[in-house]
């Protein structure tokens, strides 16, 4: 039988794979890029930098980073004007 710190690691390291996955398929199939207006949830503005774990996005006041795992969660919206 498992111990519970091992079932706690290995449920880390599910996360943490998790995490890398959905960053990787960001970086690959690149739905976004620097430079693109872009509203992730709540926050909008443009992209200044994505990679494994988070993507940053800023408007004219405020910076956003934003966890790769809400950009799947809530999905992305280019906005093109």
């Amino acid at each position: 039988m498992p111990s519970v710190s091992s079932s706690s690691a290995q449920s880390r390291s599910r996360i943490s794979l998790s995490r890398v996955q959905r960053g990787s398929i960001l970086l690959l199939n690149q739905p976004y890029g620097i430079g693109d207006r872009v509203r992730i949830g709540d926050q909008r503005g443009i992209v200044q930098e994505v990679d494994l774990f988070v993507t940053k996005i800023e408007d004219d006041s405020e910076e956003y980073i934003v966890p790769n795992r809400k950009v799947f969660e809530d999905g992305i919206v280019r906005i093109r004007e």
